[in-house]
């Protein structure tokens, strides 16, 4: 799959770029060819290759990033995904769960429990290893809590290849509806308590460049 990603995404870059150099026509042109491109590199990733669909659009979007014409070509998709395929999306999830007996709203709370506590560690962990300070992990594992539509896009592949029963489809959407609620709330104050670290942080690096610059020897 990665290799059919490499050759078909260096043929679609270079004739599409070209194609936008010489194209004088309309701006429109460009997002419908760029439509067709995710949806051409979704069926070829979900058909011939067995991968999800959504790696597909992704790396499609990786190669028209690489364009000119993204910034144009992202707003036109905005407006068709917020009213047209994220509505049909959501709905079409929505239909598939099944009512919620006791144990399922258990569970739910137990997966957004875990589902975010996973995330602070990890992403906090990952940022500390990648050398940031202890307030900026705490911000960076906060911040990624939030799920979001790719979580419901696994959970429905997994109902379609027979993998989880469609009762476990509510405990995802409450995680996903959940994480994306609590993580504004809770990066707030994770923001005003190290804010008073990042003061005295920059007020440290000030005195220092102060006192660097006022016991500078005098040239000459």
């Amino acid at each position: 799959f990665f290799v059919f990603v490499a050759v078909f995404g260096f043929i679609i870059y270079k004739l599409y770029k070209k194609w936008c150099e010489h194209d004088g026509k309309g701006m429109h042109r460009h997002a419908i060819m760029a439509f067709v491109i995710c949806l051409l590199m979704s069926f070829a990733a979900e058909y011939f290759f067995g991968v999800a669909d959504i790696t597909g659009a992704f790396f499609a979007g990786v190669i028209i990033s690489m364009t000119q014409k993204d910034q144009f070509i992202a707003s036109k998709f905005d407006v068709v995904a917020y009213m047209l395929l994220s509505p049909i999306f959501f709905a079409s999830i929505g239909l598939k769960v099944a009512s919620m007996g006791i144990l399922i709203v258990v569970y739910a709370i137990v997966l957004t429990i875990i589902a975010i506590i996973t995330k602070i560690m990890g992403c906090g962990l990952g940022a500390k290893v990648c050398g940031y300070k202890n307030y900026q992990c705490l911000r960076i594992g906060v911040g990624m809590v939030s799920r979001g539509e790719v979580a419901l896009i696994v959970a429905n592949k997994g109902i379609e290849a027979g993998l989880m029963s469609s009762e476990l489809v509510a405990p995802v959407i409450i995680v996903v509806i959940a994480t994306t609620i609590i993580t504004p709330i809770v990066l707030k104050p994770v923001f005003l308590k190290t804010g008073q670290d990042v003061v005295t942080e920059s007020k440290l690096v000030e005195n220092i460049e102060n006192r660097d610059k006022y016991n500078r020897p005098i040239e000459g």
